[in-house]
């Protein structure tokens, strides 16, 4: 029997099965190929787990700075004023932190300034001479940017912010790179809103906070690029590997396009890399990464009270990259 005697449900049905199935991951229809990419993902990350790994190894150490009882116990419940933090800064490049990020943004003025407590001070004349010498106390707020200023720091910057009070103010353009823009791939940001403008001015970098977060709820992926105001823009990631550059080589980001030609249908233009002066670093479409956690780990973890304190050795943080989160 040659093949087109067969009846159709024979070879026909598994045919249009098929191609209905091409079609659908191909489109992403219904969000099914995402969540097909999520679940295999966590079946690798099952089969072969990522360890802890110290960093130092390979010349970029990171750390986080921990509120532990006793950084409570000497600064008090967070948040911090901001004379404390400008203090954990100072003391972080002393001890030879190369960046200093702040996982958060610093959109409030220190409640506890000068010209704040000075509004506490009964009215009349018999007042007059205290309430003008608490107005002339240094500000908190300048200090914490003067130790900013002081060394690579990093701040961040919200999307959909019910009050936008303080535009970002981005300290970098990122470079498209490719016959056709990606930019519609790239997730859309609005109302964005970060720190005060004393504090990004001090900033060597300002990036976004943003999470990609699944469907179901989880975290495999991060973003190093969002779109805002039809221009790319850096998130917080992003930023730090800007900052992470060479001598030899200009702090700059260059978002690389696969021209419409990713998938098995093509389609729309998508980001192919992200490249830092350290090198491309291969994306998804949408100009995020696969992430592989390996955990919460004690060993990444300095106390903010050991940081002022003579627990840690001068060099004890030489070239690494602290988190702090705000």
């Amino acid at each position: 029997m040659i093949f087109r005697d067969r009846p159709f449900a024979v070879w026909g049905s598994p045919l249009v099965t098929l191609l209905l199935a091409l079609i659908v991951l191909g489109t992403d229809a219904g969000g099914l190929a995402t969540r097909l990419r999520g679940l295999q993902f966590d079946a690798y990350s099952r089969a072969d787990p990522r360890f802890y790994e110290d960093t130092a190894r390979t010349g970029h150490p990171v750390r986080q700075l921990e509120i532990d009882p006793d950084s409570v116990a000497r600064f008090g419940a967070w948040p911090w004023p901001h004379a404390a933090l400008a203090s954990v800064v100072e003391g972080l490049q002393r001890h030879g932190a190369s960046i200093v990020v702040l996982v958060g943004r610093i959109e409030r003025p220190d409640p506890l300034a000068g010209r704040n407590l000075a509004g506490l001070i009964p009215p009349g004349p018999s007042f007059d001479a205290a309430r003008h010498t608490v107005e002339q106390l240094p500000s908190p707020d300048t200090a914490l940017a003067t130790a900013l200023a002081s060394t690579k720091a990093v701040t961040g910057f919200v999307f959909d912010a019910t009050e936008a009070a303080h535009p970002p103010q981005l300290k970098t353009e990122i470079i498209l790179e490719g016959a056709r823009s990606p930019l519609g791939r790239l997730p859309e940001g609005q109302n964005a809103s970060g720190s005060l403008p004393m504090i990004e001015a001090a900033s060597a970098g300002v990036g976004a906070l943003s999470l990609a977060i699944d469907a179901d709820g989880r975290v495999r992926r991060m973003p190093l690029a969002l779109r805002y105001h039809d221009k790319a823009v850096p998130t917080l990631d992003a930023e730090v590997l800007r900052l992470i550059a060479p001598a030899d080589k200009a702090a700059k980001l260059v978002l690389k396009s696969d021209d419409g030609n990713s998938g098995f249908l093509g389609g729309l233009p998508g980001v192919m890399a992200v490249e830092p002066p350290a090198g491309p670093l291969a994306t998804a479409p949408d100009g995020s990464i696969w992430l592989a956690f390996a955990g919460p780990n004690p060993h990444r973890l300095i106390s903010a009270s050991a940081v002022l304190s003579e627990e840690l050795s001068g060099n004890a943080l030489a070239n690494a990259r602290l988190e702090e989160h705000t």
